[in-house]
């Protein structure tokens, strides 16, 4: 935790003093880190300005820009002019991507902090025969990073007497809130106990880690069968639609990545155009969201997705859902985050830190992709 506290009172400082948060390289990031539940409110999505904070996604590949290293050369440039500008840069990318294409001493000489998200060079589980890797890694990787430095900057403010604002979950459970909140504000008139570095960064991924494997264990099961349906549609020449929802994953899929296969079908329409391609007779639909039940308005026009007839598989967190909400032949993937989303609870403050949903998704999304591109192959 040395590199992420260092960079996290690389932070603490600038934003004591009035300075924002921008989040750079990767879009999906920085909707995933805004207006979050569990997350500070004063991120509001923006790029951030000379004299700012940036967190930066680091060579993200996209369909639209496959090069690695075009895409870091570029990214490694204009985090060089924020830096000359004022700004503190905290660098993310997977180190062994950097040391590959040889911009590792650039990317520690351009960036105030630069933290290894430890995925693989080349940003895949395994290749295809052509060469190119699938199943992204770094999108998964670096929310986690990402939100484990939210949690130590939270603990690097309190250390200089401050308590930044964190928004809670208003639809949960009512309880008291003894923490003033307003949309605005930054940091709260009362303040904490100094927390103690490394702790609620820890804390996080320890509690993440816990439901990475209750997912890979307990809903292992609904998973595969998902996977084995979805690549038995695609073999016996029908469509297997993904549905997703949320603040990250519509970054990520229908070939948004250079990683996709783009072995599953977009389903980004709420039915009303007859002409946009829905789900058949012989069809699949993957559905994941986020705590919605199936079936219920939360998923816009939800008989539109229940007209594939080889069904629905269901991927949420299950909490609010009950046996009778399943329909016969539909399957639920339970992503097992608990109520409320975030993770990390403080002492002497109401609302816990930093949520796990979109990394849990898109962790379960890409599992699955890996293993019907497999599968499907023909």
């Amino acid at each position: 935790m040395v590199n992420m506290t260092e960079a996290a009172e690389a932070a603490a400082g600038p934003i004591l003093a009035g300075r924002n948060i921008g989040v750079r390289g990767e879009r999906g990031l920085a909707s995933e880190l805004s207006n979050r539940v569990g997350g500070l409110l004063l991120v509001r999505g923006g790029p951030g300005f000379a004299g700012d904070v940036v967190l930066y996604a680091l060579g993200v590949t996209t369909g639209k820009r496959p090069n690695a290293g075009q895409i870091l050369n570029d990214q490694l440039a204009e985090a060089a002019r924020l830096g000359k500008q004022g700004s503190v840069v905290i660098g993310i990318g997977s180190v062994a991507q950097l040391k590959s294409l040889g911009q590792f001493e650039r990317a520690q000489e351009v960036c105030t902090a630069l933290l290894d998200n430890h995925a693989p060079a080349s940003d895949g589980l395994f290749k295809r025969a052509q060469g190119a890797a699938v199943a992204p890694t770094f999108t998964v990787a670096n929310a986690m990073v990402a939100w484990t430095w939210c949690c130590e900057l939270f603990a690097a403010c309190t250390r200089q007497g401050k308590t930044p604002a964190i928004l809670p979950d208003f639809d949960g459970p009512k309880r008291p809130r003894t923490f003033e909140r307003r949309w605005e504000m930054r940091f709260h008139d009362q303040t904490l106990e100094p927390i103690a570095a490394g702790h609620l960064g820890a804390a996080y991924l320890k509690r993440l880690g816990a439901i990475l494997r209750d997912v890979a264990t307990a809903s292992w099961p609904a998973l595969a069968r998902t996977a084995q349906r979805a690549s038995d549609t695609i073999l016996d020449g029908r469509t297997t639609f993904l549905r997703v929802g949320g603040p990250y994953l519509p970054f990520h899929h229908a070939n948004q990545l250079a990683g996709d296969p783009g072995i599953l079908t977009a389903l980004d329409h709420d039915g009303s155009d007859p002409s946009a391609p829905s789900p058949g007779p012989g069809d699949f639909v993957i559905a994941i969201g986020r705590a919605s039940p199936p079936g219920t308005e939360g998923w816009g026009e939800p008989e539109m997705l229940r007209g594939a007839g080889r069904g629905v598989a269901w991927i949420i967190s299950a909490y609010l859902t009950q046996p009778w909400d399943l329909r016969r032949g539909e399957l639920l993937v339970d992503q097992r985050w608990p109520e409320g989303d975030a993770l990390v609870k403080v002492d002497g403050y109401d609302t816990r830190l930093a949520p796990a949903s979109s990394i849990v998704a898109e962790a379960i999304l890409w599992a699955i992709t890996a293993q019907v591109y497999a599968d499907s192959k023909i």
